[in-house]
């Protein structure tokens, strides 16, 4: 019977395993404890009402296109589907 060797090596990995998991979470904490981390609120640019409504005018229309064009395209699939559905069982 064998099978001794297989076990030492599965207790060996998890040795080094741990042992790497504790260097692992060391790095970590001494990441976020150093002194030059500092929270700082993310700046946005700000832009004047009539400038947001052309923005919005433009984003609302380009979303009308893409709705027209993929209701068009559903419309054609499916009457082709239909067209070769009826020629088949003619």
């Amino acid at each position: 019977m064998g099978g001794g060797g297989f076990a030492l090596h599965a207790i060996k990995t998890m040795k080094q395993n741990r042992t790497m998991l504790k260097k692992h979470r060391s790095k970590k904490s001494n990441r976020f404890s150093s002194s030059n981390h500092t929270e700082e609120k993310p700046a946005y640019k700000t832009v004047s009402p009539e400038k947001l409504k052309r923005i919005k005018a433009k984003i609302r229309k380009e979303g009308d296109a893409v709705k027209r064009r993929d209701f068009i395209i559903t419309v054609v699939v499916c009457t082709l589907i239909l067209l070769v559905v009826l020629y088949i069982n003619i």
